[in-house]
């Protein structure tokens, strides 16, 4: 029982910081990059999420959610 809670709360810690992040990454991106280059720039940045979440089941991480 004691597990469940620890991963619960570090599970909405990560989505806590996440939603202060990302809008800010998104703002900062668009910032630097020119509009043509804008969508291609904050493409890749989107990618982190399904490539690690990749990364993490080829090497048999345990997930944090």
């Amino acid at each position: 029982a004691l597990e469940i809670a620890v991963d619960s709360l570090a599970a909405a810690s990560v989505g806590l910081g996440e939603a202060g992040v990302v809008p800010a990454s998104h703002s900062l991106i668009s910032d630097l990059f020119p509009p043509r280059a804008r969508a291609t720039a904050l493409a890749v940045f989107s990618l982190g999420v399904p490539v690690g979440a990749h990364e993490g089941a080829d090497r048999d991480l345990r997930p944090c959610v």
